[in-house]
C-alpha cells in the first residue's frame, strides 16, 4: 500500500473525533464498518480498514482509508459545520495541536 501524501490537511486521533462528535461519537463505529465501496459496489458492508484520520481546512472530519473487500481507497467526510457546538470543537481541536503543539499540518 503506497503512502498517501495529505495536504493541507491536520491529522487526528479518534480520541479527537470523540472530543469534536461529543454524544454522536456512538455512531463512528457504524461509519467505520458499514461504508460504500465504489469499486466493488458493497452496499453500506464494507468496513474501512487502515485509516487515517484528518481535519481539513473548513474543520470537517475525513477518514482516509481502505476497503476491507477490495482495499480500494475510501473517503467518508463527518460534516461538523451542522452543529455549532462541533464546529466549536473541531476549531479548539485545530487551535490545539497547531498553535499549541507545534503539529504541521
Amino acid at each position: 500500500m503506497k503512502e498517501k501524501k495529505q495536504f493541507g490537511l491536520l491529522k487526528i486521533i479518534e480520541e479527537d473525533v470523540a472530543f469534536i462528535m461529543c454524544k454522536s461519537f456512538k455512531y463512528f463505529s457504524a461509519i467505520i464498518k458499514g461504508a460504500y465501496c465504489n469499486k466493488c459496489k458493497s452496499t453500506h458492508t464494507s468496513k474501512i480498514v487502515n485509516y487515517k484520520i484528518f481535519l481539513d481546512s473548513t474543520n470537517d472530519v475525513l477518514i482516509d482509508g481502505y476497503c476491507d473487500k477490495c482495499n480500494h481507497e475510501i473517503l467518508r467526510t463527518i460534516e461538523t459545520g451542522e452543529k455549532e457546538e462541533a464546529s466549536e470543537r473541531a476549531a479548539i481541536t485545530r487551535l490545539v495541536k497547531v498553535d499549541l503543539l507545534g503539529q504541521k499540518v
